[in-house]
């Protein structure tokens, strides 16, 4: 989400179709760019078809002007089936 010329407390979201969970887990990777003083969120959070749900990667305010590798563990049981949320908050 470009933050240039928007408004404060504007969301973008990402949602994934769900996923059947893997032996030995998985891990999410992704680059990032947060740069500037108008820079809010970005947090990927993860909700299980049990139920539970919890974040996997989180990072707020300027991180300087460089893409930035995030990864998040996707530590699901077998027999759960999983998404992703992915939502930045200027």
């Amino acid at each position: 989400m470009e933050s240039s010329g928007t408004t404060s407390g504007q969301t973008a979201d990402l949602v994934s179709p769900w996923i059947a969970a893997k032996s030995g887990g998985e891990c999410l990777k992704l680059y990032y760019t947060m740069y500037g003083k108008t820079m809010g969120s970005l947090a990927i959070k993860m909700d299980l078809s049990n139920g539970k749900s919890w974040f996997i990667f989180y990072n707020n305010g300027n991180q300087g002007i460089h893409w930035k590798k995030g990864t998040g563990n996707i530590d699901v049981p077998l027999g759960v089936s999983y998404r992703v949320f992915l939502t930045s908050t200027i």
